[in-house]
């Protein structure tokens, strides 16, 4: 596996350890809200969590893009100007604006009778991780492995002291959506005097700001489709559940949640890493991400078996509560968490590549093929089940399509 592995695997073992940390926090999290408020209340939280988090997804373009585009500087001085501040703040800016302007049309079908107290929470936390993001997308560019380490880290275990703190006074909604979402800017904040001595002065930019926000459009319209398809996932299911019993549909959402997480986390929080390590390359990576694969087959076959046999009595003891989900619609859901993986790894060279245009059309397909079996005729299970098995399988096959194709070509597309 060569150059990829031979040097940064300091960097890999930094970044995988804060992403075990962060998932560790995100189960407790779920399970503590999932116990403390049961599951019809849990369906809301969700809701309110997926819909803020397919923002955040959706933005987690713009960390991918600086990831590819960002390196140290030749001449590194306390004047060297990069177009990254300047385009986070812009972006923050729109962020907030879009969301409390479009609220009307979906604060109230998405996140019920409170929604429009939960505005001003999303805004904020969306516009928070522009700057999240910005600053993730720097570091990796930089390969400041432990400085990424430590924001991911940060993040989750202050969004969960925040909640630790919140429900031993209330179970209100609103007050929980602040704690999730102050947890972005509070991540920055707190490192801001590690982070300005790390990027100050330390960075370039292979593109200026106007090449920048256009290819950071195209890298936020693949991560829209990707987050749609794992964080927002909830948001399709409580619309397309309409008449289910909401009570079903919680746990559905917290088995889908937890199940996933493992193999899709790890992928996704390695998505710019990969990124910067297939950019650097001379060689196509379709060795390294064929034998990726072959590992995330083997483990999801493994997770399936699991899931059939033991995850119906360890949900009931996390959940405290009798499931209503059978074992083997939790080996399906943890086979779609494989497919969805390699997925996620597959896309990695083609937006390293600067093949902008094709890292998108590949997510974009896959989402509207997920959306539209979701909200086909028929009955809602069958519908769910084909939703997360084919939409992966078909953004899979296009991105090894792609792979295959210009697996030849050592030099990046032109921007």
């Amino acid at each position: 596996m060569g150059e990829i592995i031979s040097k940064p695997v300091s960097g890999a073992s930094a970044i995988l350890a804060a992403t075990f940390v962060a998932g560790l926090v995100g189960y407790f999290l779920t399970a503590l809200v999932f116990r403390e408020v049961g599951a019809v209340q849990y369906v809301w939280f969700a809701a309110y969590w997926s819909t803020l988090h397919l923002v955040v997804g959706s933005l987690s373009g713009v960390e991918q893009e600086l990831a590819r585009a960002t390196k140290k500087a030749k001449n590194s001085t306390s004047q060297t100007k990069s177009p990254s501040r300047v385009f986070a703040i812009g972006f923050a800016i729109i962020v907030i604006f879009l969301a409390t302007m479009t609220s009307g049309m979906w604060a109230v079908p998405v996140l019920g009778d409170q929604g429009p107290s939960l505005v001003w929470p999303f805004a904020v936390g969306a516009a928070g991780f522009v700057f999240v993001a910005t600053i993730g997308g720097t570091l990796y560019g930089l390969s400041r492995w432990n400085l990424l380490a430590l924001m991911i880290s940060l993040d989750g275990i202050i969004r969960v002291s925040m909640l630790l703190i919140a429900l031993t006074v209330t179970d209100d909604l609103v007050v929980l959506a602040w704690c999730v979402s102050l947890a972005f800017p509070l991540t920055a904040v707190v490192l801001w005097p590690l982070l300005q001595k790390a990027i100050s002065g330390q960075t370039e930019v292979d593109v200026n700001l106007g090449t920048l926000t256009w290819n950071v459009s195209r890298t936020v319209t693949a991560s829209a489709s990707s987050a749609l398809l794992v964080t927002g996932f909830p948001i399709l299911i409580v619309l397309a559940s309409q008449g289910s019993d909401l009570a079903f549909i919680g746990q559905l959402i917290l088995c889908l949640s937890l199940l996933r997480a493992p193999l899709i986390v790890v992928a996704m929080s390695m998505q710019s890493f990969f990124v910067v390590k297939f950019r650097d390359q001379t060689r196509s990576g379709a060795k390294i991400i064929a034998a990726i694969n072959l590992g995330i087959v083997v483990i999801s076959i493994a997770m399936s078996l699991l899931a059939y046999l033991f995850a119906p009595a360890a949900f009931e003891i996390l959940s405290g509560e009798k499931l209503l989900i059978t074992g083997e619609l939790l080996a399906i859901i943890s086979i779609s968490a494989g497919l969805f993986a390699m997925m996620i790894v597959s896309a990695t060279p083609t937006l390293a590549r600067g093949y902008h245009f094709v890292y998108s059309l590949g997510w974009l397909i896959s989402a509207l093929a997920t959306v539209l079996i979701m909200f086909s005729p028929g009955e809602f299970m069958n519908r769910f089940t084909s939703a997360i098995l084919i939409g992966p399988i078909v953004g899979l096959a296009i991105f090894i399509t792609a792979l295959l194709v210009t697996r030849k070509n050592a030099v990046p597309a032109v921007h």
